[in-house]
């Protein structure tokens, strides 16, 4: 990327510039997962990240609730960023996780995990409005799903599922905590407590019109809303303003949203999206692994096959990186992109996702 700072303007303008100059460069949006709405009022867009202001919070990991679809982005002039996605959710109830600078204490954790969890929470047997239990998705999203059974080999540093659900149990039946209790609390437990203030701090937790969960920033407001972006790793939180536009708020994780579910519906049952470690390259690589037969593929089970002309090119470090491929031969060069073309706005719209174009300013 060619790119040199004219040092003797503002740094916002020159923020602004190097946005637009690693847009154009890769076409990867997750450039905004360092964007936050935070203090006072801004003299940039709010698409553009102020690397100036630090935030409290921890920055969530890389999801992948737009999956490999094909962003659809323009810099329209005056300050306005067109970007197509989904709109998912409407905010509509929010708590304060914890009180600002607040250190970790078991206790302190314990204690806001009772108080935002519904007091029947144990006894109540709805179900979360993207299937599974209730108690199972406030036990991911205190953790943004950070559970050992989703990678592959598991690591030692994130705790299984069912111990961290035997945690929430314990919490939520324990309703007055000691020193003593806390000091006697297994290693699994306070992994996850651990986890949870990890994540929790610096941010709110939120529940929304459409029965989701999850946490966002904390300068989030009611009726904002949750979306999906097109090129975009993680949920985003965007504010409606006037003349149909939005600012961005930030990032957040939404229980049922952080694996292409707002594109494509949820996966089959018996099929969980895992990460994978490619020891050669030392990265993880996604991937969908059947948990009747044991089998693991890159292929996501709710695609339809390729459109005509194109074919997938394994990669020569890394089977489950996708390279698609269309045309070549007769001396001409094929087209090669990581973006899946069943995840573009055109393909998805005839597939009935109701993608839409936001104005960020």
């Amino acid at each position: 990327m060619n790119f040199r700072p004219n040092y003797t303007r503002p740094a916002g303008k020159i923020y602004e510039e190097f946005f637009l100059a690693y847009l154009a460069h890769t076409h990867d949006l997750n450039i905004l997962a360092t964007c936050e709405l935070v203090g006072a009022a801004r003299n940039i867009p709010s698409w553009v990240p102020d690397w100036s202001i630090s935030s409290e919070a921890r920055s969530l990991p890389v999801y992948s609730a737009a999956g490999n679809s094909v962003g659809n982005v323009q810099h329209i002039g005056h300050g306005i960023l067109r970007a197509s996605g989904i709109g998912c959710a409407t905010i509509n109830h929010m708590e304060e996780t914890f009180p600002q600078g607040m250190k970790y204490h078991p206790l302190s954790v314990i204690a806001a995990i009772q108080r935002l969890c519904p007091r029947d929470l144990l006894e109540n047997c709805s179900s979360y409005a993207l299937g599974g239990s209730l108690l199972e998705a406030y036990c991911r999203t205190f953790i943004v799903d950070l559970f050992s059974e989703n990678y592959i080999p598991p690591p030692t540093s994130y705790p299984p599922f069912k111990d961290c659900e035997d945690t929430i149990r314990y919490v939520l039946t324990c309703r007055s905590a000691s020193n003593k209790d806390a000091s006697q609390l297994s290693y699994e437990a306070s992994s996850y407590l651990n986890c949870a203030f990890e994540y929790l701090r610096g941010r709110s937790f939120v529940k929304t019109d459409e029965g989701y969960i999850g946490i966002v920033p904390k300068s989030t407001k009611l009726r904002d809303r949750v979306c999906v972006l097109l090129g975009y790793s993680n949920p985003m939180v965007l504010r409606p303003i006037a003349n149909g536009q939005f600012l961005v708020v930030g990032e957040c994780y939404i229980e049922g949203l952080m694996y292409k579910s707002a594109l494509l519906g949820p996966l089959p049952p018996h099929i969980q999206f895992v990460s994978r470690l490619n020891e050669e390259v030392g990265s993880y690589r996604n991937a969908y692994i059947d948990r009747e037969s044991g089998d693991m593929s890159a292929h996501d089970p709710r695609l339809s096959p390729l459109p005509k002309g194109w074919k997938i090119k394994s990669h020569p470090k890394d089977h489950l990186e996708q390279i698609f491929e269309k045309g070549g031969g007769e001396g001409m060069k094929p087209i090669e992109t990581y973006g899946d073309p069943r995840l573009t706005t055109e393909a998805l719209r005839e597939r009935g996702v109701p993608v839409v174009d936001f104005e960020l300013v």
